[in-house]
């Protein structure tokens, strides 16, 4: 079951992933750019398995390289997803979206 959390959170005044990165928001800005980039790869990779698009290699090639973009993709919105839900919090005390 969950748990029952009294009073407001505030998100944290420091970051807790910073690598290279000076702000979060420029950290969560940084990865959904790779994860789009990566979703176009994916889309021009499924487009040449599925022939709609021509160019070489002929082959499987493309089967294994259409995965591994979309595995990269999941990877990078996990921490954008952590620091949205966990950190910033889920609000639902306003019925207001």
């Amino acid at each position: 079951m969950g748990r029952i959390q009294l009073g407001w959170r505030f998100p944290y005044a420091t970051p807790f992933f910073h690598p290279f990165f000076t702000d979060t928001l420029q950290m969560k800005t940084w990865l959904v750019t790779a994860a789009v980039v990566l979703a176009c790869g994916q889309l021009l990779t499924a487009a040449r398995i599925y022939e709609l698009l021509h160019f070489p290699p002929k082959g499987r090639f493309y089967h294994s390289v259409h995965r591994w973009p979309g595995r990269d993709a999941i990877v990078f919105t996990l921490p954008v997803a952590y620091h949205c839900v966990f950190l910033l919090g889920f609000g639902t005390r306003s019925p207001r979206v």
